[in-house]
């Protein structure tokens, strides 16, 4: 049985279709564990990039995805970062990704993706949010780049790292971190439910390693440090990451002192973390399976 995932390239038109098609191009891999797989980008009537299909070889039934769901994200990611360099700098995927298992003879699926509603401007909102944030905007935007999928997850982290470290970094270099801590008392629950070898301070430190350079550690125990390919170092960067964004909420409220209050904050990865029959998977036709 083979295995499928779709990337919709932005912008979506409609949904896709790869039955009784040829892709624009196909690459087969095989990764040092032996997993198979190809990664195929089909294009429009325009010739343009319409979406990317991974697909994996030899699955034992629809649920044996667990061991190559890393690969699946290497593969999309790289054809990302081609096609960024062959099409457009511009080039994103739609923040959804698709799975399904490949029907025996050997056709692909087909989806329709659908707007679901318009949402509303709320303009007072967003004038109260303009004037009462205008002193402090630095802030306001490094915490709205921590939200941008678009930008890479490392960098998104560090906006909010550099958001924390204006306020609890003094000239000396040292951190107020009872400070930090009194002002970010309910996410501390959060934190502490993720059962983390590290407290938060060591946690903050080590991904602000892990994130700014290249290979963190000593000697034997240098390690890569967060990339879109580096799939393990991700994971415990996305772990984080939700609990860091509600945090950064916290202390912002806290210094607008009920002027303005921001929401909850949604973060969500650069790019959707591949489906499984227990997430959004999706039947030969589309329909929920």
């Amino acid at each position: 049985m083979n295995l499928l995932w779709y990337w919709l390239v932005e912008p979506h038109r409609g949904g896709l279709n790869d039955t009784g098609r040829n892709a624009g191009l196909t690459q087969d891999v095989t990764f040092h564990d032996g997993s198979h797989l190809d990664v195929a980008v089909y294009l429009d009537e325009h010739a343009h990039p319409h979406f990317v299909r991974v697909r994996a070889f030899d699955a034992v039934d629809i649920y044996d995805t667990a061991r190559f769901l890393d690969h699946v994200s290497v593969l999309a990611e790289h054809m990302l970062s081609v096609l960024k360099v062959t099409w457009s700098e511009r080039t994103a995927y739609v923040p959804l990704s698709f799975f399904c298992q490949e029907a025996e003879d050997g056709t692909g699926a087909s989806m329709l993706l659908q707007d679901m509603g318009e949402r509303v401007f709320a303009c007072d909102a967003a004038r109260s949010l303009f004037v009462h944030t205008m002193e402090a905007r630095q802030s306001l935007r490094l915490i709205t780049d921590s939200l941008d999928p678009g930008i890479p997850a490392q960098y998104r982290y560090l906006s909010l790292y550099k958001f924390l470290e204006i306020r609890y970094r003094n000239d000396k270099d040292h951190w107020d971190w009872d400070a930090l801590e009194a002002a970010c008392a309910p996410q501390l629950e959060q934190f502490a439910a993720l059962k983390l070898d590290r407290d938060l301070r060591g946690e903050l430190e080590h991904l602000r390693d892990s994130c700014a350079h290249i290979k963190s550690g000593k000697g034997n125990k240098r390690r890569l440090g967060v990339t879109a390919l580096h799939p393990k170092a991700r994971r415990e960067l996305e772990r984080f990451m939700p609990i860091m964004a509600e945090i950064c909420r916290a202390v912002f409220n806290a210094d607008m002192a009920g002027k303005v209050e921001l929401n909850q904050l949604t973060w969500t990865p650069g790019l959707q973390k591949p489906s499984t029959p227990q997430g959004d998977a999706v039947g030969p036709e589309g329909a929920p399976s």
